[in-house]
């Protein structure tokens, strides 16, 4: 596939916009003089909802007129006024965005919390359109615990669904992925169908994202049936699109094809155009893959088209590529560079450096086949060098978040020493104290000696007794991790000294690495994460036999010893312990989404003389960060390595990926799911 993959950038952000608000049926705009049951309002409100995008003005007209109807329940007109002003701020409605957040901001000088909350949101929202994502949920974190005491179940499910978009953008997919669910929940229950519609869409993309494509699909196909029972056509050409993009990431690009088609069809025929541009640009993607051109260059041509009419500088800058890449392909190599340029220099000054690099890759494979050699070469020369700098940035990170762990491990353990330090220095002042007490006694009444003896005897035989207990409680605390009671690394050799046959341990080494936990503590808090890390030690414990060794190697980092077992039957294991690993966990009544990575071997290692148990240990190290580095809930095992002489251990670790391509090792890859891969 040539550029299949290369849309996914600005249409993901498009997909979450499109299902943030969707619409329904108008209302008279005309000021109501009796007050009219609740169940009716917010029944309206719902059905103007849906009209968003087809007529976003007159759904403004029909909840400014809700608002101002002071006869209507105050939580009817704050909920109103909240759904129209994210209408009027998509929309580009600055008259009416302003009447219905200062109708929002004046109830809450007036006292109204509900009112303040419902502005707070607001706010983060549009912090997170100036790109200001990360500060924008973390603006609404601490603010979620006070819905319950202000909001109406309505409203709760309308913030958790704009709390979960804030956190999917800013790429905290696990917490956006609870919070989805959150809003799909508190919707179903308060019979808001077309919320919980695109609140169930979004959950579907995330999900996605996330490497859980069967579920993906399966809540999007739920979607489209309640969208199509609802006739709510916004819903249907998200659903579609989403459809598509499933289909898309399990390799179905014929299935892919056809979901756009049905949702270009769509919106045209209901007059949605938002991101009709971004469905063509899909279209044209596909037919370039297919190097179908002439088709590519029709779809590209109505894509930039549109573009241009909404004055979308995404939408005009993917055209321009599409439609240059069309043209290059056709024989129109002058005119397609320089289309495809201009796009490109587009994303530069707006500083989308990935999609640039995307783009250039692209017409250097262009011009490639097109025969212009001398081009392809420039283009691809400065993609590459956009790439190096993409791929030193990203090891800077890593290299930071690296140094940040082991300076927290260290101090980690720091602190455990001097705690220890301090219990026994303690339990030994005490006892020192007592004896001087009794040597006291003794020689100020000699009447009392034997007595007093006696007594002193007695309480320093249970002081004894109780710093006896205490030294053992001080050394089993040495050797068990104080907060999942797994063994520590110091249980390690004993245990291979207990098993090991013919001085060679005879099983496997399996290193498992939580995805994401830093995401997970900073989302909701060290005291969950804390809790997770005592469920997945659980799980641990109950997944190995009498026999095996589980240990915590600080962190979120865990390491398992499986005494005795075939090479053949491990990569089934590790699939199962995967599939374990996943499932979704229980904390502070909420399903929080969790994943694993494991690097695996046997040992003794297959077509070795001999190979000592830590280069095994470093090896299943190794494979393990090579599973994170190609993209996580997965694992990787070294099967053998070459028996060639002297094995360059500290090169094969350095750079595992290599050293199998150059065949000194031989890897297999496994996912949750027992597929394996031998390289």
């Amino acid at each position: 596939m040539t550029c299949i993959a290369g849309f996914r950038h600005s249409f993901s952000k498009r997909l979450a916009m499109a299902c943030m608000l969707l619409a329904c049926f108008p209302l008279p705009a005309f000021a109501q003089s009796v007050q009219e049951p609740v169940e009716l309002t917010v029944a309206r409100i719902a059905e103007l909802e849906t009209l968003r995008r087809k007529d976003p003005q007159s759904a403004l007209q029909g909840l400014e007129t809700i608002v101002s109807n002071v006869n209507a329940p105050d939580e009817v007109r704050r909920e109103a006024a909240f759904v129209g002003a994210q209408i009027a701020r998509n929309a580009g409605i600055d008259d009416s965005q302003a009447r219905l957040q200062a109708h929002l901001s004046a109830a809450s000088a007036s006292g109204q919390e509900g009112s303040a909350l419902l502005v707070k949101v607001l706010n983060a929202y549009a912090m997170a359109e100036k790109g200001e994502t990360d500060v924008a949920w973390r603006a609404l974190q601490p603010l979620m615990e006070e819905l319950p005491f202000h909001l109406t179940p309505r409203e709760r499910a309308r913030v958790a669904l704009v709390y979960a978009f804030l956190l999917d953008s800013a790429g905290e997919l696990g917490s956006a992925i609870t919070a989805y669910q959150e809003a799909v929940e508190l919707a179903e229950s308060s019979q808001m169908i077309s919320l919980a519609t695109r609140a169930r869409l979004q959950l579907a993309w995330a999900v996605t994202q996330y490497g859980q494509n069967a579920r993906g699909e399966a809540l999007v196909r739920e979607s489209l049936e309640d969208a199509e029972a609802n006739q709510d056509q916004a819903a249907i050409i998200v659903a579609y699109t989403s459809l598509g993009m499933v289909m898309e990431q399990r390799g179905d690009l014929e299935g892919f094809l056809a979901m756009m088609t049905m949702a270009i069809d769509r919106a045209k025929q209901y007059g949605i155009l938002d991101d009709l541009p971004v469905l063509l640009g899909n279209v044209a993607h596909y037919h370039l893959s297919t190097k179908d051109f002439k088709s590519a260059e029709a779809a590209a041509s109505e894509a930039l088209q549109f573009s241009l009419a909404q004055q979308d500088d995404d939408g005009i800058s993917l055209g321009k590529i599409n439609l240059g890449l069309a043209m290059i392909g056709l024989g129109k190599v002058a005119d397609g560079r320089g289309l495809v340029r201009e796009g490109i220099a587009m994303d530069s000054r707006r500083g989308l450096i990935n999609d640039v690099a995307m783009g250039l890759e692209d017409l250097g494979r262009a011009l490639e086949e097109a025969g212009d050699l001398s081009g392809a070469v420039e283009a691809l020369h400065e993609a590459r060098r956009l790439s190096d700098q993409i791929h030193r940035d990203d090891q800077r990170r890593a290299v930071l978040e690296l140094q940040e762990k082991l300076n927290a491990e260290r101090r980690e353990r720091e602190i455990l020493l001097l705690n220890s330090e301090n219990a026994l220095k303690s339990a030994e002042l005490k006892r020192q104290n007592i004896q001087r007490r009794l040597w006291w006694l003794l020689s100020a009444v000699f009447a009392l000696v034997l007595g007093l003896a006696w007594m002193g005897m007695k309480r320093l035989r249970q002081d004894n007794t109780s710093l006896a207990g205490r030294n053992l409680q001080l050394r089993l605390q040495s050797e068990r991790d104080p907060l999942t009671g797994l063994a520590n690394r110091r249980q390690i050799r004993p245990y291979l000294q207990m098993t090991a046959s013919q001085e060679c341990f005879a099983g496997a080494v399996l290193m498992i690495d939580v995805d994401h936990f830093k995401r997970i503590n900073d989302a909701l808090g060290h005291a969950v994460g804390d809790r997770i890390l005592q469920e997945i030690a659980r799980r641990l414990r109950a997944f190995c036999r009498e026999g095996d060794l589980a240990v915590r190697m600080g962190g979120e980092e865990f390491l398992l010893l499986i005494d005795g077992i075939a090479a053949d039957a491990l990569p089934k294991l590790v699939s199962r312990l995967l599939a374990q690993l996943a499932e979704p966990y229980e904390a502070d009544e909420r399903r929080v989404a969790v994943s694993a990575s494991i690097g695996f071997a046997t040992s003794p290692l297959k077509c070795m003389t001999r190979i000592e148990l830590d280069v095994v240990i470093r090896l299943v190290d190794a494979a393990l960060y090579l599973a994170k580095s190609e993209g996580r809930q997965r694992a990787i095992g070294v099967r053998c390595v070459a028996d060639s002489g002297e094995l360059d251990a500290d090169g094969v670790i350095k750079d595992l990926a290599a050293a199998a391509v150059r065949g000194e090792v031989a890897l297999i890859r496994v996912d949750a799911y027992g597929t394996e891969v031998s390289t």
